[in-house]
């Protein structure tokens, strides 16, 4: 997702949180290569930038291309502590438990389910770019997106 859907203030947020390594940073998909950034702080300040944007400025985008480097780690199922109790429960109901499935929705799929607000659209996206971090730390390769 291009960072300009980020208004000035949530920018900013977002560029402060994760430090000087990214002040440059034009795209959440450019988030795994910047050096230093634990995936929790990552996940943490995406979740913030984004509870306040319209989710119809990334409605059309998949959670795979906001955080590419997720499908890059072997697909299983979304562990219990990947996310809190309540974004559990949605991913169960809505049949998405596995990375490959969560990965392949839209982010207007996710809004258009019962109960999800823009805070936990934004939760998703920033769990879902904290497994992207996570990836591309581990070292793993590039090859066919795996979930």
């Amino acid at each position: 997702m291009d960072l300009s859907v980020l208004d000035e203030s949530a920018l900013d947020g977002l560029r402060e949180a994760l430090g000087p390594s990214a002040t440059e940073l034009k795209s959440l998909a450019e988030l795994p290569l910047v050096e230093g950034l634990s995936p929790g702080a990552v996940r943490g300040a995406v979740e913030v930038a984004l509870s306040a944007v319209d989710v119809t400025l990334m409605g059309t985008r998949r959670l795979r291309e906001l955080a590419p480097g997720a499908a890059l780690v072997t697909d299983g199922p979304v562990a219990p502590d990947a996310c809190g109790p309540r974004l559990r429960g949605i991913l169960d109901r809505a049949g998405w438990d596995h990375w490959s499935l969560l990965l392949g929705q839209r982010v207007s799929d996710v809004a258009g389910l019962v109960n999800v607000g823009p805070k936990a659209v934004a939760e998703l996206v920033g769990m879902c770019v904290e497994r992207s971090v996570d990836g591309v730390g581990r070292g793993v390769g590039v090859g066919p997106a795996r979930g």
